[in-house]
């Protein structure tokens, strides 16, 4: 198990005089540090009795106990053994902790601790702290030791050295899943913690209903495992290893997706012909294209039409513009049918009234001079690209009147026009 506190000095006797554990002074304060990964031999702030002035006072000790009667400072690995205590040991009467338990009962400073979640060959750190942020009061005791006088050595080995321990019981039902012991938590202000602090009453029976598993709210989360090495110090040790991976969030998702949705295409509209249009699936026509449209003959006219087209859009008498798949069909059939009827007047007007070139006959009524006589180029041309009418008979007779004449002519210039 580790522990977190980063809080200010000053912050810290704040909060603790709003309450009962006011203290007057604070021992040693300058050996207190702030850090994230608080782990065993470090100095922390605790909280103690003072018999003298019978009030409270801040204590930096070095957590891991050593008792009174250490004659030599231990090796880190034995300081480790006594980082905790379990409050069975208080109970069933263990003799190194009588006097402790009677008269060096203290409150531990923390804003949370650490403990490991073994999976299979797996440590995960998980964090827990309260729920309302505030300080987490830890239940633990304490005892001072001066050590043998080392003669060749320069030092204050005559000052006593204060350290604590924390004491654990079983764990609740809410962090069980992680470990079977929990340190005992006692709420700020909370009568079983001015008990428990009391330097004048000894221990009795009742002291081990006060050691039992905290019942408040809390909160637990896997952490970074940087935190497990010693001397690794850092904010991210405290939060949650889910929120540091990007794009995690369901709303950033939808955001994104909304985002999407609402990007103004800047691509080219999409050209196609009416006959590939007709042709198309309607599921494949996106709603939000435009479409030129490209008649299947008349290539001018048909950019003529266009550009009116487009016009009436820009000017509002268009109308809406239609939706769905099958709407831009019709759509696109209405406008293939106008430009028929284009078409088609302007052969009609073409073979009613427009002027013919030389070479055709006059369609003004007078009979053209069916004598015989020899062809220009440009007739040689025009009859080698026609087809033999059917009126034409074997013997090489012409049957054709001026009208049948005029038609079949009229037909071939239009077929070269188109073609």
């Amino acid at each position: 198990m580790k522990v977190m506190v980063v809080m200010d000095p000053d912050i810290i006797e704040q909060i603790l005089g709003k309450s009962i554990l006011k203290c007057e002074r604070w021992i040693d304060k300058e050996r207190y540090r702030q850090s994230y990964n608080v782990a065993p031999t470090h100095f922390q702030p605790v909280v103690r009795g003072d018999r003298d002035t019978h009030g409270n006072v801040i204590h930096s000790m070095k957590w891991g106990l050593i008792p009174f009667w250490t004659k030599n400072r231990p090796d880190y690995t034995t300081i480790l053994k006594s980082i905790n205590v379990r409050d069975d040991s208080l109970i069933d009467g263990k003799p190194m902790f009588l006097s402790m338990k009677n008269r060096q009962r203290c409150i531990v400073i923390t804003q949370g601790f650490y403990e490991w979640l073994k999976k299979d060959k797996d440590r995960i750190p998980y964090f827990i702290r309260r729920k309302d942020g505030g300080l987490l009061l830890l239940a633990g005791l304490y005892d001072s030791v001066n050590f043998q006088v080392d003669v060749s050595s320069v030092g204050d080995n005559e000052e006593p050295l204060y350290t604590y321990t924390i004491i654990t019981t079983s764990s609740s039902p809410f962090l069980s899943f992680l470990h079977d012991r929990m340190p005992v938590i006692f709420d700020n202000g909370s009568e079983e913690m001015a008990k428990w602090l009391d330097p004048n009453t000894a221990w009795t029976p009742e002291f081990a209903s006060l050691l039992k598993p905290y019942e408040g709210e809390l909160e637990c989360y896997p952490v970074s495992k940087a935190v497990g090495k010693v001397g690794n110090d850092s904010p991210e040790f405290i939060v949650p290893i889910m929120s540091k991976e990007p794009n995690t969030n369901i709303a950033d998702f939808f955001n994104q997706l909304n985002a999407a949705k609402n990007k103004v295409p800047t691509s080219k509209p999409k050209v196609m012909k009416v006959s590939e249009l007709q042709n198309s699936e309607e599921s494949s026509i996106p709603s939000t294209d435009k479409y030129e449209i490209l008649p299947t003959d008349g290539k001018e006219l048909g950019m003529s039409l266009n550009k009116e087209v487009t016009k009436n859009e820009k000017s509002g008498a268009a109308g809406p513009i239609e939706s769905s798949g099958e709407g831009i069909l019709k759509k696109h059939e209405r406008e293939n049918d106008d430009l028929s009827r284009i078409t088609k007047k302007m052969r009609t007007d073409l073979v009613e009234g427009s002027p013919v070139p030389p070479t055709k006959p006059s369609l003004s009524g007078e009979k053209p001079n069916l004598s015989p006589k020899k062809p220009s180029p440009a007739t040689k041309k025009i009859r080698s690209n026609s087809k033999t009418p059917k009126s034409i008979t074997k013997k090489g007779k012409s049957n054709l009147t001026p009208n049948n004449i005029s038609s079949a002519k009229i037909t071939d210039f239009f077929k070269k026009a188109d073609g």
